[in-house]
């Protein structure tokens, strides 16, 4: 099977959005808007359509039917690990094409597109009722660190060490941590006190 180029898929894309009048704009993010990143065969397709009812998008067909022949199609919302922002306001799909192409698809409400312009790395594929200002060129500037602070720091520090030599070894003399619940805590630990998010 022909992998699609970009182009094709970006026109695919277009077209679905185009053919149902739920769909009022629709925004490209991540790497393939990104001038600075290489490209590479991992790059996916990262898609939000900002949508008057985010309910018919809830049905798989409904959506993927007319995008291509699929080999696995992740529901993170529907999944027993659902996103820390996992809620009902939105439905995504992370889908693995035959073709080898991969697009992660969200379908957020239009009173949620002004929060996402906050993301400098946008593009704009359509937008049907001028919804979307000018943007600036795509750029990093949304993603760069900010450092924490000194007591943001050091609560970090304590936190991190607290739970080593604390919660870890009180759950392996219990014999109740698996290495993915290891893994979690710790990660959560840093991540929670020194503010970043994945």
């Amino acid at each position: 099977m022909k992998t699609r180029t970009e182009q094709e898929m970006l026109r695919l894309i277009v077209a679905f959005a185009e053919s149902d009048n739920l769909i009022r704009a629709v925004l490209m993010t991540g790497s393939r808007v990104d001038p600075q990143a290489e490209p590479d065969p991992f790059r996916d397709f990262d898609i939000v359509c900002f949508v008057t009812d985010v309910e018919p998008f809830r049905s798989r067909d409904f959506v993927l039917s007319s995008l291509g022949e699929t080999l696995v199609v992740e529901e993170p919302l529907s999944g027993p690990w659902p996103p820390h922002d996992a809620s009902e306001e939105y439905h995504n799909y992370n889908v693995q094409f035959a073709d080898g192409n991969r697009i992660d698809i969200v379908f957020r409400h239009t009173d949620e597109l002004i929060r996402e312009l906050n993301n400098s790395l946008l593009a704009v594929l359509l937008d049907k009722d001028g919804r979307v200002p000018a943007l600036p060129s795509p750029n990093r500037s949304s993603f760069a660190p900010v450092p924490p602070t000194e007591s943001l720091y050091w609560g970090c520090c304590t936190g991190f060490y607290f739970t080593l030599g604390s919660h870890i070894p009180k759950t392996i003399w219990r014999r109740e941590l698996c290495a993915e619940a290891f893994m979690a805590l710790v990660t959560d630990k840093c991540s929670r006190h020194c503010g970043v998010t994945g």
